[in-house]
């Protein structure tokens, strides 16, 4: 394992020094300790609000080998690793989900297992473990010839039984055209020592993908995902509800004027009424300008309301979603910038109708190039939020690492709570000047700063893209008003920043053309 100290962007410039009893960090996560030899990634993870621990499984390829193992993690509620303990060197193994039984006493894990790498014989992989990460048992199920992955687990109320969703593959001699497509939904019951109860099959035979699912309130489920089955040719996003038996009650298509649409999690919400939200990517086009999508829907599938939205809208994407405290929600994803061939860690909050309530752009290195996704995040009730996923990259020698990364987050989106105050630390009684103001604001390029006293001796002025990354260098202010002249850059939002030795301030600004 390996921690920095990081550059945070939370839609401005972040240091990421937080404040004393302030629940913000930033870890990453190697388990060899070798960041040039091995890639890791977190795509799931639990929160144990007893014991104040995290759980989560990292799954780690070493370069040296084609095998990809998953560790299983406790730490505590600071991201400190408590234990770890390697799952399977059988195999490549990979864990999307992760839940703990009724009793808390136990987690399982469900993902896949790729017994042979070679020919992709892939199965469904599930894991018992207890608190301490020690492995109760751990089983793969042969479903067809090539199998998917379990993607999703739910305890079942009243039993120890679990419930799994996940996809099964069309066998090469079945559905020709299409032999390497996912064949439908499929639904599994085990009991508590993982024997299959009984194995379901609901909506159409053929080519549709389960992402999630949800226990209605009358005990059944809701399932979202993507199908070719119905609607749009390239894909529609769906929620299907079983009936008693488990065959399909309803279903219902979103976004049907986009090109593509898809569902990757599916949550019951916290209103009194049975809602659920959806988060995935909508993709209006051919020309794959993808917008994050957030989805509202009611217990018969009608849809309440639906927000698109994105910072660059190239491949701007909601992975996961939680409820908040307020009957509101938290996504957490990633957002593409294609000029730097960047991606970096994306939160969002809405409250209850789907009004933004912020929007935080976070990374876990500064390093240009870096491409950083927050696969998953659940809520802790003192507000806080933890999100989890990967960070990959190149180090100065342009050799290739990837690390697991976990941060946590207050209520506010902030790793720091100077965030709020222009995102870079700085107190009132340390700012370069008493009073600044930036005008015109937005601005076609030219700009005047002006104080109601001088700036000091030795003060620095640099304008910093989105990445925090100074673009330009401009002239060390003069009196209390000075003008600039920003040149000819692309309309965006940037940040003038004002230094003075440990004095620092940051001011947004907006091009327009």
């Amino acid at each position: 394992m390996k921690n920095f100290f990081f550059t945070a962007l939370i839609v401005l410039v972040a240091i990421a020094t937080r404040a004393q009893n302030h629940p913000g960090f930033s870890k990453l996560y190697n388990y060899s300790g070798d960041t040039i030899m091995s890639a890791d990634l977190i795509r799931c993870i639990a929160f144990d609000s007893a014991s104040q621990n995290i759980f989560f499984s990292q799954s780690s390829l070493s370069y040296a080998s084609p095998k990809r193992r998953s560790t299983f993690y406790k730490c505590d509620i600071n991201g400190n690793v408590l234990d770890k303990r390697i799952d399977s060197l059988d195999g490549t193994v990979v864990y999307y989900s992760v839940v703990a039984s009724n009793d808390n006493n136990f987690h399982y894990w469900g993902g896949i297992s790729y017994l042979n790498v070679a020919n992709a014989s892939a199965r469904w992989r599930l894991c018992k473990t207890d608190l301490n990460l020690n492995v109760i048992w751990q089983k793969d199920y042969v479903l067809s010839t090539r199998d998917g992955a379990i993607i999703t687990i739910k305890t079942i109320e009243g039993s120890e039984d679990i419930m799994l969703l996940g996809s099964k593959f069309t066998a090469p001699d079945d559905n020709a055209g299409y032999p390497e497509m996912p064949n439908r939904i499929y639904l599994t019951r085990v009991d508590s020592a993982g024997n299959i109860v009984a194995e379901y099959t609901p909506g159409p035979s053929y080519h549709n993908d389960g992402a999630d699912m949800a226990v209605t309130d009358d005990g059944n489920y809701l399932i979202a995902g993507r199908t070719f089955s119905w609607g749009q040719s390239n894909g529609s996003a769906y929620a299907l509800k079983t009936d008693a038996n488990m065959d399909e009650d309803w279903h219902k298509l979103y976004a049907q004027d986009a090109y593509t649409t898809w569902i990757l999690k599916l949550i019951r919400t916290k209103d009194l009424n049975e809602n659920y939200l959806s988060v995935g990517q909508v993709v209006p086009n051919s020309d794959y300008d993808g917008r994050a999508f957030i989805n509202k829907i009611d217990g018969s599938g009608n849809q309440l309301w639906e927000k698109r939205i994105g910072i660059n809208n190239v491949s701007d994407q909601f992975w996961s979603v939680a409820n908040t405290n307020n009957q509101g929600c938290v996504t957490s994803g990633s957002v593409f910038y294609p000029n730097e061939a960047e991606a970096h860690g994306w939160l969002v909050r809405f409250d209850k109708d789907g009004n933004e309530m912020w929007n935080r752009l976070l990374t876990a290195n500064p390093r240009e190039g870096d491409h950083e996704y927050l696969y998953n995040i659940v809520a802790l009730s003192d507000g806080s939020f933890i999100a989890a996923g990967s960070t990959w990259g190149q180090d100065t020698y342009g050799r290739w690492t990837q690390e697991g990364w976990l941060v946590r987050v207050d209520s506010n989106g902030c790793m720091d709570p100077a965030c709020l105050n222009g995102g870079v630390g700085i107190t009132e009684k340390n700012k370069v000047a008493s009073t600044v103001n930036i005008y015109p604001n937005p601005t076609s390029g030219t700009i005047y700063l002006s104080t109601e006293k001088p700036y000091a001796a030795g003060t620095t002025v640099r304008l910093l893209n989105h990445l925090g990354r100074a673009i330009k260098h401009l002239p060390a202010p003069k009196g209390n008003k000075m003008q600039y002249e920003l040149g000819n850059i692309a309309p965006d939002i940037y940040y003038l920043e004002i230094s003075n030795g440990d004095s620092r301030e940051v001011k947004k600004v907006t091009v327009v053309r």
